[in-house]
């Protein structure tokens, strides 16, 4: 005579699909992740209570639909935009439910979103007319917590805060690791005055660096 063995009550969660390993800000999962429940003996077990997700390690905030009733045992995130508003490679997940042995993922990353221009490097103070900087500006690249986007090797260009008076040199520059280090760009000003160097890349908040003078030529 046959029978059948059932699997015991629910007693455990644990996740069967992890978040993407590498997102970007604010951005939902690509692989969304799904939870499933056991019994003792390490069987699918039915269950059809509801499974909260948490960030349990990381800053930031877990955003999107974040509790969802188990279907037979199976809490699937898929389409509810689950995301992290702050990058950094110590992230997890926690999955809770009512009676149940929580489960947690391993690390996974949050990617800066480039979203401003910064001046971490400020050009010379006082520089003479048509010299180059002996201090070269630096960008970066940054989101809005000023953490850098090192993903980003799209191109940056300087300009003067003038509609008279040039920036000469290469002003324009492709950022290496979300860094554009303009040392080598030979940049000078050929009048003297009070100026304000300001950088712009495409999609990105432009910056502003400190004010500099440029002396009467030597």
């Amino acid at each position: 005579q046959s029978f059948n063995i059932a699997a015991g009550p629910a007693v455990r969660l644990q996740f069967t699909t992890e978040p993407s390993f590498a997102t970007f800000e604010n951005a939902a999962f690509a692989v969304q992740p799904v939870v499933r429940t056991f019994d003792a003996m390490g069987n699918f077990a039915l269950f059809n209570g509801v499974v909260t997700l948490t960030l349990s390690s990381g800053l930031g905030e877990l955003s999107g639909q974040v509790a969802v009733t188990a279907v037979n045992g199976i809490a699937n995130f898929a389409n509810k935009g689950l995301s992290i508003n702050r990058a950094g490679t110590d992230k997890r997940l926690l999955a809770s439910a009512e009676s149940l042995q929580s489960d947690e993922t391993a690390n996974f990353t949050i990617l800066v979103a480039a979203t401003h221009l910064s001046f971490i490097g400020q050009p010379s103070s006082y520089t003479p007319a048509g010299e180059f900087f002996e201090i070269e500006p630096i960008v970066a690249v940054t989101n809005i917590y000023g953490d850098i986007a090192t993903s980003f090797n799209g191109s940056i260009t300087l300009y003067l805060n003038s509609s008279d008076v040039s920036l000469n040199g290469n002003a324009t520059l492709n950022a290496t690791n979300g860094i554009a280090n303009f040392y080598r760009n030979r940049l000078s000003v050929a009048v003297k005055g009070e100026y304000v160097m300001y950088a712009t890349a495409s999609s990105l908040l432009p910056a502003y660096s400190a004010n500099f003078t440029i002396t009467g030529a030597p």
